[in-house]
């Protein structure tokens, strides 16, 4: 019989300040308790634990207070209470924070087996993004935790293949990012309601952070060349940009005065930050979705456009490739030309086309990005950590598997 799992999840929020990261391990740790997998979750105080605490329910994660520097993540209390949990394996679902390290000891001392998740973090574009304090976290210990972990999760084989080129030998599940399904019935109020520029207009929404990587001052050349070239059909649609914080710093009020020097304003509206029903509506109201990302593990929001049945841009560094072969995604690279032309493909095409590459986006996820997918190939991968029975069916089949 084999032993009863009892799982350690440790990240440096559990809240929305980790953006796409929180819907994963929010909705894995729901799935695996609702399977009667029993779920420690250990985080970090931020200023949006207390407003997003309740979505855990009924799961209820212990947080801890940060001392000094909150990009370092460091909680005086946060190892004693890994140490007073009673589970049997630990996973790693953010690198770059005192909480991977502190999981780390606690594997070490219980002689756990421990499961790290990068989310793309060790793609080549993200190593390169605030290099040299990476550099830093990894030759203090992080190359060591991942050398030393019992297994690594990614998203895709492309993410396979950036762990493999930085030496890691360690055995490799291939589990793909999941998403709820709305209810397609249902109504939702339109997030752009009050917006006169966007009265009688097809809306193509970008929902992310507003980051450099994500690629929106790309999105904005190529929405910029779309306008001057008088495209045909492109009056007919407004471009909708949401995840802005507007704290004044430096790449929003990049981007925004871009909008603004370009005489952009009516064809462009930047909104804030948008969670649970009030993103839900803005998915459910927009007419098409576009992610120009230069790297990604599996990302979240194209995911959730296509539960929404909506047709999707996305850039192959997005890494789902499954959507271009389903029919249900614009290819384009991360670059505005390219984001150009897959734009104009995209509003340029019938209707009747656009729905059915929604359809087809919602029957991809229904299939393939579900949660209860999710949750069952991740279920057979823990119990393999603890027994060490029954390779799981997502293992990447290249060597690395120890002989248990």
């Amino acid at each position: 019989m084999n032993e009863q799992l009892h799982l350690l999840y440790v990240t440096p929020s559990v809240s929305r300040l980790i953006y796409g990261i929180f819907e994963v391990e929010r909705n894995l740790a729901h799935q695996l308790s609702a399977r009667g997998i029993p779920v420690d979750v250990e985080g970090l105080v931020d200023a949006c634990t207390e407003a997003d605490l309740p979505r855990w329910r009924p799961l209820v994660p212990s947080v801890h207070k940060v001392s000094g520097p909150q990009i370092v993540g460091y909680s005086p209390s946060f190892y004693s209470k890994l140490m007073a949990s009673k589970a049997n394996v630990g996973h790693i679902h953010s690198l770059w924070s005192y909480t991977t390290y502190a999981l780390y000891k606690w594997a070490k001392a219980r002689r756990a087996p421990y499961l790290v998740t990068p989310n793309g973090m060790l793609d080549e574009w993200a190593l390169k993004n605030s290099k040299w304090k990476k550099d830093i976290a990894r030759f203090v210990c992080i190359d060591k935790i991942l050398k030393e972990a019992s297994c690594i999760q990614v998203n895709t084989m492309a993410e396979y293949e950036s762990v493999r080129k930085l030496g890691l030998k360690n055995p490799v599940c291939v589990v793909n990012n999941g998403v709820n399904l709305p209810d397609l019935s249902l109504s939702h109020a339109s997030p752009w309601r009050d917006l006169s520029d966007t009265k009688g207009k097809k809306v193509l929404l970008y929902l992310s952070r507003i980051h450099h990587k994500k690629g929106v001052h790309l999105l904005l050349q190529a929405w910029k060349e779309l306008i001057e070239r008088n495209i045909r059909g492109s009056e007919e649609w407004h471009l909708a940009v949401v995840g802005f914080k507007f704290d004044n710093n430096a790449y929003e009020k990049e981007l925004l005065s871009f909008i603004k020097d370009n005489g952009m304003s009516g064809r462009v509206s930047t909104l804030g930050e948008q969670h649970g029903d009030a993103m839900g509506d803005c998915y459910f109201c927009c007419d098409a979705f576009i992610l120009p990302s230069y790297s990604e593990g599996v990302p979240i929001a194209p995911l959730n456009a296509w539960a929404y049945a909506k047709p999707v841009i996305v850039t192959s560094g997005c890494n789902i490739d499954e959507g271009y072969r389903a029919g249900a995604a614009v290819k384009v690279e991360p670059e505005p030309v390219s984001i150009r032309e897959g734009i104009e493909a995209l509003i340029q095409s019938p209707a009747a086309k656009r729905e059915e590459m929604g359809r087809r986006g919602r029957e991809l996820v229904e299939a393939k990005f579900s949660w209860n997918a999710v949750g069952e190939q991740m279920t057979e991968v823990y119990q393999w950590l603890l027994d060490g029975r029954g390779i799981p069916t997502s293992m990447v089949d290249d060597g690395s598997m120890p002989g248990r």
